[in-house]
């Protein structure tokens, strides 16, 4: 019987954060930026498909990047010796 009611719990809870969600969505939609907090500290951002990240931006962006970790030429990892020194010294 608790394996049932636990279930039972489960489903009406994800019933729950299915409606809190749709709720939110509706907010956002139109434009709302809305930040749920844990603890005080906002999580994550929703925010309308409308105000996305502009692709021209995030690409130039990764371009610097990738120039900038050209030119410090760092070698690639070794996971191999990563992995030895990570498990010196334990039993």
């Amino acid at each position: 019987m608790a394996a049932i009611s636990s279930k039972l719990e489960k489903e009406i809870v994800l019933l729950e954060a299915k409606n809190i969600l749709r709720a939110l969505l509706d907010r956002v939609e139109p434009g709302e930026k809305i930040s749920p907090p844990r603890l005080g500290t906002p999580v994550v951002t929703l925010v309308s498909r409308e105000e996305h990240i502009d692709r021209e931006k995030a690409h130039a962006a990764a371009d610097r990047i990738r120039a900038r970790a050209k030119a410090l030429a760092v070698e690639p990892l070794d996971w191999a010796a990563l992995k030895d020194d990570r498990d010196e010294g334990r039993p």
